[in-house]
């Protein structure tokens, strides 16, 4: 006796095909009991099928096999086929569907086996690897689950997003793990714009020569400088995107740092440590950042004073006023003195010394004001221009500076009782308290 175990064929339709046992005298099943006479059967059998049709060509190719090897005659073979089929279409859904037509597939490269290999489970599986998806399927089917995810799925390759980008940077394709249907989305790249969809094979052409091909998604060429970093052989550029957002550009890439070691432009012929100012009482000195020189402590004779000596208005000695300090440390003086040279800014403030604690360098919104009480929000007050720091609105940050100067406009100086205080605050909003020093202003110079 020969035997087609359940797994030898991978699939419920064939054990259908062929029996649950077979030989060479026992191979077709009994009938049923009620299968009537042998006219009968063949009457309904042919009615049966002229009324349907004709059977798949596959089906008859395979039971003409197993007609030939013994294990089934062809037209019980073929019916037993026919209604399997249409049992498991019947059962309606794009599995049933898809299982449907594969176990046709299946049955189409069974017929080419030999005898020998037809009940044999490992020759079927490597003769046949449709095999073990008709028997995924068929389950599938038969318990009411979707089909595994592939390219026929419904969805797939359509556009998706994870967040809220519009158009869709995404796609939808088959996860290779779970087997389900995601949202591969990468975003949209540096430039704001979704990035090209590509394959290793087309990297070359969608991509650009060595530009990587991630995850299904062309990389932003970057090559020349990333957005908003500096860029360029002495770092003085900025990367910035160009027109189509798929490559960048270097801007300012061929500047040269200056004689402080930043990248903004000083006039030639300025020297750090050079004096200078009318007075010859100024010395070049540059600013926190390295992006300037400032004539730090330069004077000209033309001030209310008259003199090249320091003509100082007002001074105040700074406080912190937070609890846990770290600001403005003690010996901190602000002075405001006339520096002369005429115009809107001959009258400046100035920290001098300004010894700054651990916090004042990187104040997120640090401002100045002179005001009426040591509280600027609550009466008479006036924000000095420009700000004491800044880490949030300025890129690069604006650092504190003990060399910066502030303008104090003519009307201030004229009514200076009125502006008793300096008051160094954060409109960051991060501070429950957003005054963090104070001092109050002394007419005339620190003793």
């Amino acid at each position: 006796m020969r035997a087609l175990a359940r797994s030898a064929l991978l699939a419920s339709l064939a054990l259908i095909l062929i029996g649950a046992a077979a030989g060479c005298e026992g191979c077709v099943p009994n009938p049923p009991t009620d299968a009537g006479t042998e006219g009968e059967g063949e009457g309904e059998g042919e009615g049966e099928g002229e009324g349907e049709g004709e059977p798949d060509p596959r089906i008859v190719a395979f039971c003409a096999l197993v007609d030939q090897c013994g294990f089934q005659d062809a037209e019980t073979c073929v019916a037993d086929a026919v209604a399997e089929n249409d049992r498991i279409r019947g059962l309606g859904g794009i599995t049933c569907t898809q299982a449907a037509d594969e176990q046709l597939v299946l049955l189409e490269c069974m017929a080419g086996l030999t005898c020998v290999e037809l009940p044999d489970a490992a020759a079927v599986q490597t003769a046949c690897p449709i095999a073990a998806e008709v028997s995924d399927l068929t389950t599938r089917c038969e318990n009411g689950e979707p089909p595994p995810c592939n390219e026929e799925t419904e969805g797939f390759g359509d556009p998706c997003t994870n967040g809220e980008d519009e158009p869709p940077c995404g796609v939808f394709v088959c996860n290779p793990i779970t087997g389900q249907l995601v949202c591969n989305d990468p975003g949209k790249n540096d430039c704001g714009v979704c990035p090209l969809a590509c394959t290793p094979d087309t990297a070359d052409t969608v991509c650009g020569t060595d530009v990587e091909c991630m995850n299904g998604f062309c990389d932003l060429d970057d090559r020349a400088g990333r957005v908003g970093l500096p860029c360029g052989e002495f770092l003085c550029g900025v990367g910035a995107c160009m027109s189509g957002g798929r490559v960048t550009q270097c801007v300012g890439g061929d500047i040269e740092r200056n004689v402080c070691g930043g990248c903004a432009e000083i006039a030639a012929g300025l020297t750090p440590g050079d004096t200078c100012s009318s007075c010859a009482t100024g010395t070049q000195t540059c600013t926190v950042d390295d992006e300037a020189l400032v004539c730090h402590h330069g004077r000209s004779a033309d001030n209310s004073c008259g003199t090249c000596d320091r003509c100082v208005l007002a001074h105040a000695f700074m406080a912190d006023t937070q609890p846990q300090g770290g600001y403005l440390e003690p010996g901190t003086t602000a002075l405001i003195e006339d520096v002369g040279g005429g115009g809107s800014s001959s009258i400046q403030l100035i920290f001098d010394p300004l010894i700054a604690g651990p916090g004042a360098c990187c104040v997120p919104v640090g401002i100045l004001y002179l005001s009426s009480s040591a509280d600027p929000f609550a009466g008479l007050s006036f924000p000095l221009s420009p700000e004491f720091s800044d880490t949030v609105d300025y890129q690069p940050d604006l650092l504190a500076d003990p060399v910066r100067t502030f303008t104090v406009p003519s009307f201030i100086v004229s009514d200076l009782a009125s502006y008793r205080y300096l008051v160094l605050t954060d409109q960051s909003g991060l501070f429950l308290d957003p005054v963090l020093a104070v001092g109050e202003l002394v007419t005339g110079p620190p003793p």
